[in-house]
């Protein structure tokens, strides 16, 4: 917001000059709310400051989006990405580390995720809701199942077929 849209504000919020405003806003170096408070203490209001209300509801939506972001950080943390290869357990990494580094190195994360579905490794995810991991691990599943098929399709042709 410029400096015009704020002294309009406290003039048609506040029913005081536009002298009185600016010169409010100056001397509150541009913010708002003190500015308000300032006008209000001096008498040169016609009206009750309501900017301090406006404030309260930026900050308090705000502080839902934190909670928000906390909780699915914290939900993200307990929910395990895991690795298996012939039905051994290879390793296991919360989601949410697997998220940051395929943020982070994309051109090395997914295509490690790819080949290794080539190569035989199969993902599942466990901690979420059962019905959250019996979809996402049902995906997961035929994905393997697929690329298991595309690798002994390229093996067939290319007469490298294990006997």
């Amino acid at each position: 917001m410029d400096r015009y849209d704020k002294i309009e504000q406290l003039v048609l919020k506040l029913g005081v000059s536009y002298e009185d405003a600016r010169n409010a806003l100056n001397a509150c170096d541009w913010d708002l709310v003190k500015a308000a408070d300032y006008l209000k203490h001096a008498g040169k209001t016609a009206a009750e400051s309501d900017f301090t209300e406006e404030k309260n509801v930026k900050s308090e939506k705000f502080n839902s989006a934190l909670e928000n972001a906390g909780t699915l950080l914290e939900r993200s943390g307990k929910i395990l990405f895991e690795v298996q290869k012939d039905g051994k357990h290879i390793l296991s990494v919360p989601v949410l580390a697997l998220v940051i580094c395929a943020l982070f190195m994309f051109w090395v994360v997914v295509p490690l995720l790819i080949c290794g579905l080539f190569f035989g490794f199969r993902y599942s995810i466990h901690g979420a809701s059962d019905k959250a991991d019996s979809k996402i691990n049902d995906v997961l599943g035929q994905a393997s199942d697929a690329a298991g098929k595309a690798a002994e399709n390229a093996k067939e042709k290319w007469g490298q077929k294990d006997e």
